[in-house]
This record gives C-alpha cells, structure tokens and sequence, in this order.
C-alpha cells in the first residue's frame, strides 16, 4: 500500500479549513435555533450570571484560538461553550448544548457507550465532547 506523505502545512491548512467550515456550520445553526424552537432556553442561558465561570480550556476541550475569537466579538460565552456549571444549574440546558453541536441524543450516548465515568464527572465528560 502506497505511503501518503503529508507535511505540517498540508495538516495546518486542512484544519484551518475545517475550523472555518465547522465554525460556519455553528453559526449558521446557532442562528436558526435562536429564531425557533430553542430560543426560550437561549434567552434563559443567556439570563445567567456566567461571570463566575472558570474557563479551564484543556479540561473544557475548547480551542484557545476559537475561544479567543468568540471572546473578542463580545458573544457570552457560555452561549457557545458548554460548561459544566451551567449543565449542573439545570440539566435541561443539555439539549441545547446537543444541538449547538448538531449532535443528536443518540448521537451524544454513542459517543457516551463504554466510557466509566463516574457521576460527580458526568457534566464535564459531557461538555468535553461537545466542546
């Protein structure tokens, strides 16, 4: 079988154009579920005091880079990441979160199967995957 020979500015411009293509995927749906079925739960979210929030971004499994860039447009951030803190406020928040990262409930539990993750850790694992 044939070696494909990849160089780091091959791999650096690939994953630029998958961050721009997903971070216009999220946008786009992050839009439409703020004009539909979801805009109660983002105008609650939004309603929090997220001020406190610490953003470990390794732990969180957010991109420094994205996470600047949200943070300079002046967006709140806990609309566009999801943080354990604010799933542990109320659980419901996770399908919102789901479907920020167009991932369905059984999309979110397949990822989810055979993972030993004890309850105390549950709402990180979670914002993990869907940061």
């Amino acid at each position: 079988m044939p070696r494909v020979h990849r160089n780091s500015t091959t791999d650096r411009t690939l994953a630029e154009a998958l961050q721009k293509a997903y971070t216009a995927r999220a946008k786009l749906f992050f839009d439409r579920v703020r004009q539909y079925a979801l805009a109660k739960q983002v105008r609650r979210i939004g309603q929090l005091d997220a001020g406190r929030l610490q953003w470990d971004l390794a732990t969180l499994n957010i991109s420094p880079s994205v996470f600047q860039k949200i943070k300079a447009s002046d967006a709140k951030l806990h609309l566009i990441f999801c943080h354990p803190d604010i799933l542990d406020i109320d659980r419901t928040f996770l399908s919102y979160y789901r479907n920020l990262a167009a991932l369905s409930q059984k999309g979110l539990a397949q990822l989810l199967v055979g993972r030993q993750i004890r309850d105390d850790e549950r709402t990180l694992v979670i914002s993990q995957l869907l940061n």
